[in-house]
């Protein structure tokens, strides 16, 4: 079997301005020619702004020798030379790769690829006869006109035994009439072994109400669907019958077990909250929730009510995500309501909420919060967010709560701009936190307790010193200036000795009359194995943005390593499904086998 390919980087060389050049000599030398039967390819360029145009040839010239080809994730967002004749050279490529059952591509911000490129590029794979997860990512791209809308709906409807999909397109301009009928939504009811399904409808201003019709209509047709996920931010203009078909489609998938929808900014009454809380009247087998209602800032705790009482029949619920921030009508009923409606749902164990910028929070809220702490004693990850100065009457009760979540593997909480909090606060915190001890990723934001002082960081460290399964950590102090170049050594110092360490984040005040502290950390980065970020040193520590804007990390070695895999064997851009898809696989033949197979991760 062969070894896994990975590019050579050149440390000791500076870098070119075209980054990619590796990637260009490595094709030019054929290395991809000599993988006949590699399997799985996942190419995710570190920097892919001045990517060379004849790197991408040879990209294209390389992928047309991988017939064996079955899983292929291409990321080359901001890739900004990339244009229309790329997805050309691009689609002639994948019209040789019959075997794919995995691809995954990601052309973000890419202004020069219009809907004219996209369409080519999907035309190119409508006929694949394994295809079963799709996930495409062309948000900020340019322009794209009705014809080519239709053509790209087309392509994707032709691919009928998809069985996962995630669609971001809608960033780009277009240019329509209402008045012009479209039925392109209407096109995806043909896919009707479909599981999971992603579609990104934020900053579609030409999605008019017909649209989210013909998106509920072929939703309602889709009877395998057991994970959904939309995100309907800013469609300022949608009527609440285009939202309440939506509603009522969801309701009636009765396999659904993950629903995630986001109403980021949309225009949402009162009588569309109250039908989409029939969905949960009814016990169902839900078990993952994420509703966003951020930056809704005439929501009401009264508009919520029937939403939020309808949580108490989803007994099977495990994890639920629920974005309130920016909320600013919102009250303390609001939370009232939330805890008489998940108190008893005893088999949570993910728990996230958000409450940045509502600021009714303060320390009666942290007590209404840890009331529903304390009974739900199954959490493994709980995740919390509140910007208020008033919350420090509510903290010792709510951190006594949060320690009885012994089994806790994942923590994270924010606290931006509670200026009341002290030393004393944290040192509570810090008792919590050694109760923790199967933690393996923690994350703490004070940003702007201006009076938190060197005394919490040193009490920090000793606690986190004893989390012996932490792998990542994740610290903010920014804005905090009564923390000293010492505490952080100090801090420094103490984590330099937690071995299992893999991942870290820090963000500390800075001064820019000294460096020492760059060499403090730099110091305990020696000691880690995996990536340090470091946001507070802009002028000392060259960060490095990653591919994706999720993850972004700095490898603190003699130089920036060119290229670096972040895929795990899926996407980090889209959240999709691993599942294989039984059920199906009966009305389609194997892809045809090789007799060896190898994965390829270029870095």
């Amino acid at each position: 079997m062969q070894s896994p390919l990975t590019l050579p980087t050149k440390n000791s060389q500076k870098t070119p301005k075209y980054c990619p050049t590796p990637v260009l000599k490595a094709f030019q030398t054929s290395q991809l020619i000599k993988y006949p039967n590699l399997s799985k390819l996942y190419f995710n360029p570190n920097d892919q702004k001045d990517l060379e145009p004849q790197a991408f040839t040879k990209l294209c010239q390389g992928l047309k020798t991988l017939k064996s080809l079955t899983v292929l994730h291409l990321n080359l967002s901001n890739a900004q030379e990339l244009n229309d004749n790329s997805m050309k050279e691009l689609a002639i490529s994948f019209r040789k790769l019959s075997n794919l059952t995995t691809l995954s591509l990601n052309f973000r911000r890419n202004p020069n690829i219009t809907g004219k490129g996209i369409a080519t590029l999907l035309q190119s794979i409508q006929k694949n006869r394994y295809l079963d997860k799709l996930y495409l990512d062309f948000d900020g791209c340019g322009y794209v006109s009705e014809q080519y809308l239709t053509s790209i709906y087309t392509s994707i409807s032709n691919l009928r035994l998809l069985t996962s999909f995630n669609l971001f397109l809608f960033g780009a301009p277009f240019d329509f009439h209402n008045d012009v009928p479209r039925n392109h939504l209407q096109r995806l009811r043909k896919l009707k072994y479909m599981r999971d399904f992603s579609m990104n409808l934020d900053n579609s201003n030409p999605i008019r109400s017909t649209d989210v019709q013909a998106l509920s209509q072929s939703l309602s047709r889709m009877l395998r669907l057991s994970k959904v996920t939309l995100n309907l931010g800013s469609l300022f203009y949608l009527d609440e019958e285009a939202l309440g078909s939506l509603v009522n489609c969801v309701k009636n998938l009765k396999k659904l077990r993950k629903l995630n929808i986001s109403f980021v900014t949309c225009r949402i009454s009162k009588s569309v909250l109250d039908n989409l809380s029939k969905v949960f009247q009814k016990p169902s087998a839900l078990s993952d929730l994420s509703i966003d209602f951020s930056s809704r800032d005439k929501l009401t705790s009264s508009d919520l009510q029937n939403l939020l009482l309808s949580l108490q029949n989803l007994t099977n619920l495990s994890k639920l995500d629920l974005n309130f921030n920016s909320c600013r009508a919102l009250d303390n009923h609001a939370l009232q309501l939330l805890s008489e409606g998940i108190f008893n749902l005893k088999g949570l164990t993910s728990l996230k909420l958000g409450f940045f910028k509502c600021f009714f929070m303060n320390g009666q809220s942290l007590i209404s919060l840890s009331k529903i702490l304390e009974n739900l004693t199954s959490l493994r990850v709980f995740e919390f967010t509140a910007m208020e100065k008033n919350l420090r009457d509510g903290l010792p009760r709510f951190f006594k709560a949060l320690s009885s979540q012994t089994s806790l593997d994942r923590l994270s909480l924010r606290f931006f701009e509670c200026k009341e909090f002290q030393d004393q606060d944290l040192e509570i915190l810090a008792e919590t936190l050694s109760k923790f001890k199967h933690l393996e990723y923690l994350d703490l934001n004070f940003r702007f307790c201006t009076q938190i002082t060197d005394q919490s960081t040193k009490d920090l460290a000793l606690v986190i010193l004893g989390l012996q399964e932490l792998k990542t950590l994740r610290l903010n102090f920014f804005g905090c200036d009564l923390i000293s170049e010492e505490g952080v050594a100090l801090f420094s110092s103490n984590l330099s000795q937690l071995k299992s360490l893999k991942t870290t984040h820090f963000n500390f005040p800075y001064s820019k009359e000294s460096n020492s502290l760059q060499e403090d950390l730099l110091l305990f980065s020696s000691v880690l194995q995996g990536d340090v970020d470091f946001d507070a040193f802009p002028s000392c520590i060259p960060m490095h943005s990653g591919v994706s804007d999720i993850q972004q990390s700095s490898s603190l070695e003699q130089d920036l390593p060119m290229y670096s895999s972040v895929f795990q064997g899926v996407a980090p851009m889209f959240a999709h499904s691993t599942e294989s898809s039984s059920g199906r696989r009966e009305m389609r033949q194997q892809p045809t086998k090789s007799k060896e197979k190898s994965t390829c991760s270029l870095m």
